[in-house]
């Protein structure tokens, strides 16, 4: 297996309150019990619960894990925040946080240290998925790795570092393989039909990630 190169919101909820003084009693009558006063009308609306229904657009959250892209991005700014434990949220098959942590803080000095990424491609094939994406270093350095990720319960889980197979069900590796395969193909394309194989130094490395070897 190759070492891929590596490289989510506020709900504002605002509540008011309105009063009006009270009338006088002695120059108005007091208001029908069976009426609501629009005081209390106001009240009600302004206090009322905000629900995603009337919540803006602007303010609903918005999974990131629901798309194979949305995924790598969360992941990549979970890493280079060393969130550890958000990392291993996603990852379809968690590996150990101790171990985790040190990879992470790797990636995270490269990241800060200006290393870039960006999205080449990507491919769905059933529950699995395969994005490709290129990192380019401070000197002007790139390279173009892949990252398998596979759809449980309609969230993107991304495969890093050794992977129990017994994990996995059977549609899920067929998937996987078939992403995989595709993923070959387009690498070689992408660099313009030298071999797949990995760089002698890998400036951003996330261990035990998809082999793309043709």
């Amino acid at each position: 297996m190759r070492n891929a190169l590596l490289v989510a919101m506020v709900v504002a909820v605002s509540t008011a309150a309105c009063g009006e003084r009270e009338a006088d009693s002695s120059s108005a009558p007091p208001a029908p019990t069976t009426q609501r006063s629009s005081a209390s009308t106001r009240f009600a609306a302004a206090t009322a619960p905000t629900t995603a229904a009337t919540m803006p657009a602007t303010t609903r959250f918005v999974d990131p894990l629901t798309t194979p892209t949305g995924a790598i991005t969360y992941m990549f700014a979970q890493m280079k925040n060393q969130d550890v434990h958000g990392v291993r949220a996603m990852m379809a098959d968690p590996m150990p946080p101790e171990k985790l942590r040190g990879e992470i803080r790797a990636i995270a000095n490269r990241l800060n240290g200006g290393a870039k990424w960006e999205i080449v491609d990507t491919r769905i094939d059933g529950v699995a998925a395969i994005v490709l994406f290129r990192t380019t270093l401070p000197d002007g350095t790139d390279e173009v790795a892949p990252l398998v990720f596979v759809n449980r319960y309609d969230r993107w889980k991304v495969l890093l570092g050794p992977l129990n197979l017994r994990k996995f069900t059977d549609g899920e590796k067929d998937s996987m393989n078939k992403v995989l395969e595709w993923g070959v193909k387009r690498l070689s394309e992408i660099r313009g039909g030298a071999p797949a194989t990995a760089p002698s130094t890998a400036p951003l490395r996330v261990p035990g990630t998809a082999q793309a070897t043709p």
